[in-house]
């Protein structure tokens, strides 16, 4: 019975002495800041309205603020602007010529990044021209 009654002091004593190292008062969380995407580059998605719904728009953003969209055999030429998740857009020609907006019409969206920066999508926050509202708002790309 004595052994029975010192190991089991010697077993409780060793466990009260197995203190942690640390707390969780001793860990803190350094935010680590999501890292920033480009819209540079050229996209593949479905025109998701409009009389081209389905039809694919294969659009290039240059650094340049250039933009080219091709939907089928249709062009639409353009400049865009991106500063953080909102990008603005105007067109400046297009092939027919009847479907650019009217150069002065400055479309901006919101933009939505995957993790890995390799889909965006466009949410219309303002947008005075409905052609290029309904081939735009909720547009998905993957970069190619």
């Amino acid at each position: 019975m004595k052994k029975l009654v010192i190991c089991s002091i010697a077993v409780l004593a060793t466990a009260a002495s197995l203190t942690p190292a640390f707390t969780s008062d001793d860990f803190f969380v350094i935010p680590v800041p999501r890292r920033s995407c480009s819209l540079t580059g050229t996209w593949s998605g479905v025109v998701p309205g409009g009389p081209m719904a389905g039809q694919t728009n294969l659009w290039k953003f240059q650094a340049d603020g250039a933009t080219l969209a091709t939907i089928g055999s249709t062009t639409i030429n353009g400049t865009y602007s991106a500063t953080g998740n909102t990008a603005k857009l105007k067109d400046t020609s297009s092939n027919p010529a009847y479907i650019a907006c009217p150069p002065t019409d400055e479309g901006t969206y919101t933009l939505s990044f995957s993790a890995d920066c390799n889909t965006v999508t466009f949410a219309k926050s303002s947008e005075p021209c409905p052609g290029r509202e309904v081939a735009v708002d909720g547009y998905s790309g993957t970069r190619q």
